[in-house]
């Protein structure tokens, strides 16, 4: 009869044995689809460059950096307004919720899930420098 330290050490060894070959054979085998194709690879990277663009520009500067360059000058006597805020300002001006004020001189500069301090950072770019009459 065998002792109990035998059997554990045959148990050990026959692992050992199995564990190898399954192992072995793992690495073998071709993965079945290539790393490069992969949904969840593609989501994780969109989500990584989100945050990334997130970090570089958190006040999140450069989204109406480029409408900005384009407005001109308030005319003489032009009642010009900027409305600054978060989704509620940021989605007025689309048309699928009603194009808010048409043909008036109101100027959207909501960001959606803007906080004090981002709007903070943002304010003399996205207000001050269009010179509204009111904000």
């Amino acid at each position: 009869m065998e002792t109990t330290f035998e059997l554990v050490a045959r148990l050990v060894v026959a692992l050992a044995v199995c564990g190898s070959a399954i192992f072995a054979q793992a690495q073998t085998q071709a993965p079945s689809k290539p790393a490069g194709d992969c949904a969840e690879l593609t989501e994780v990277k969109a989500k990584l460059e989100a945050a990334e663009k997130r970090l570089n520009d958190w006040p999140n500067l450069a989204r109406y950096r480029d409408e900005n360059a384009r407005v001109l000058d308030p005319a003489k006597n032009e009642q010009r307004v900027v409305f600054m805020g978060d989704s509620v300002t940021d989605m007025w001006a689309q048309p699928r919720f009603g194009g808010f004020f048409p043909g008036k001189p109101y100027i959207d500069r909501g960001i959606s899930g803007q906080t004090t301090p981002q709007m903070l950072l943002r304010f003399r770019a996205d207000v001050v420098a269009l010179r509204p009459k009111w904000l």
